[in-house]
């Protein structure tokens, strides 16, 4: 082992001295970033519009942006650590995933197969409530990373007998960490939501091959995602869909066989059948007839309610 090793502290660099890992990723991300980028000519091209209608040209460049910005964060962790560096990566990563998933999500709302929705009339009544429901979510990414500005990030060091120390940020104080957990749940829930929206609009005729290209996309970022709170994300993830899917298809445990339990059961049961047949009606919607995605539906849902019912008997 290396004198220099014992005490000194590595970083990634664009120092082809000692590797030159650091200056290959920044190359690889300027490339893909010049690529990305140059396919928003396609926007302007009539002959590729129908590739592209899933969403409207501003929303596509807010899209793109979004995802130039996640992958331009790389560039904060190059060079020694410093906390003023650990906040603009927090930032650029907030931002950036709103960038990304906010036009996704306004356009699963907007296209919700539903008649006489009234939250989808409202944000598609123009272009001026389609910008403010996307500046809403850009306003409390601003207040939640100002707050955490408020607590400046830790420069922990990291060492090791067989190994290259090295130095991370981390954020020791209370405040700080509970503004982190918020600004988790909060993205979280974004994406929970149009995982949610995905699943019931998966037959969804006009957003057929969109759809899918969309859970491939999740899926594969998902994947990516190697750090502790991202594997609680996956979970949280699961969980969601199978409560979703499910609807968390629990058992009456009582010790009693009154006819009033058996009133509740029965009342509580038909609400899950009705509640899982609505969901699976608008997952069937558009890609049957309605009256054959209604039939399947009811008996999908009086299949579970005759399993819960035999279960509980």
């Amino acid at each position: 082992m290396k004198i220099d090793d014992l005490t000194k502290f590595y970083c990634l660099s664009l120092n082809t001295d000692n590797t030159s890992v650091g200056l290959i990723l920044c190359f690889i991300i300027i490339g893909i970033s010049v690529f990305i980028l140059s396919s928003l000519i396609f926007l302007f091209i009539n002959k590729f519009k129908p590739y592209f209608s899933f969403l409207d040209k501003d929303f596509w460049i807010i899209l793109i942006i979004g995802v130039i910005m996640m992958m331009f964060s790389f560039f904060t962790k190059i060079g020694k650590p410093y906390w003023f560096y650990c906040h603009i990566q927090s930032i650029i990563l907030s931002f950036s995933l709103t960038f990304y998933s906010v036009p996704i999500l306004y356009k699963l709302i907007i296209s919700f197969p539903k008649k006489d929705n009234k939250i989808s009339k409202f944000i598609n009544k123009s272009r001026k409530t389609k910008y403010l429901f996307f500046l809403l979510f850009i306003l409390l990414d601003i207040i939640l990373n100002s707050l955490m500005i408020l607590t400046p990030y830790d420069i922990e060091n990291k060492m090791f007998d067989n190994y290259k120390n090295f130095q991370i940020c981390t954020m020791k104080k209370r405040f700080g960490r509970l503004v982190i957990y918020f600004i988790f749940i909060f993205k979280t829930l974004i994406i929970l939501f149009i995982v949610f929206l995905i699943f019931l609009e998966w037959n969804y005729k006009p957003l057929h091959n969109d759809i899918r290209f969309l859970i491939i996309a999740i899926i594969i970022w998902l994947l990516t995602k190697k750090d502790d709170k991202k594997i609680i994300y996956n979970q949280e993830l699961n969980k969601y869909l199978d409560i979703a899917i499910n609807n968390n298809n629990n058992t009456l445990n009582s010790e009693t066989s009154t006819e009033k339990n058996i009133g509740k059961f029965s009342s509580k049961s038909i609400w899950k059948s009705q509640f899982i047949s609505s969901l699976l009606n608008y997952h069937y919607k558009t890609g049957l007839e309605h009256n054959e995605t209604s039939k399947r539906s009811n008996d999908l849902s009086s299949f579970y309610l005759s399993n819960q019912t035999s279960s509980n008997i």
